[in-house]
């Protein structure tokens, strides 16, 4: 499902000046306990990561100078936070591949993101190196999926609300 976000997320800019950025609720639950995790990791290897902002907070314009913005799960699997890093223009960073299955196909999500598994400080390591050794390249192409759909997160656009009616009516067989 899609998350009626902040409508625009933070203004996008061109430079940015941070690699990772996670502004989210830290409440001591045990779902959220793989936010406290990815922060404390990213302390701990601060020498190898700029880490923007990680924990609550103010999300602008943090989240817009970051390359890349986690998402992890909280209460449930999904938040927000997911379209507000889109409409930010930053990479976004999905910590459960269960969290790609809870949103809409009208928005390729898995060709715009990466995976990042923070079930174990070695996981999370392991894959986070895989990210930094990304091609800006790599990079460019996940940011022009991004741009390309970006709208379809932004309520003010209409979009939104066009692709889910055409999703629904292609289910409903009135579309091919």
């Amino acid at each position: 499902s899609l998350y009626n976000a902040n409508h625009m997320g933070c203004t996008p800019v061109e430079t940015k000046t941070s690699d990772f950025a996670m502004v989210a609720s830290m409440l001591d639950r045990p779902t959220f306990k793989s936010r406290h995790n990815i922060c404390r990791w990213l302390r701990e290897d601060a020498d190898q990561y700029s880490v923007g902002h990680c924990g609550e907070g103010d999300m602008c314009p943090v989240l817009a100078t970051s390359k890349f913005g986690f998402h992890p799960r909280g209460d449930t699997l999904g938040s927000n936070r997911i379209m507000d890093t889109i409409l930010s223009e930053t990479i976004p960073l999905f910590t459960e591949q269960e969290q790609y299955d809870i949103l809409p196909d009208f928005i390729p999500f898995r060709e715009m993101s990466y995976y990042i598994d923070s079930y174990s400080y070695e996981s999370f390591t392991k894959t986070m190196q895989k990210l930094s050794a990304v091609s800006q390249q790599e990079y460019d192409e996940k940011m022009a999926v991004l741009r390309k759909y970006k709208d379809r997160c932004n309520f003010m656009t209409g979009e939104p609300f066009d692709a889910y009616m055409t999703s629904f009516a292609c289910k409903l067989g009135l579309q091919p």
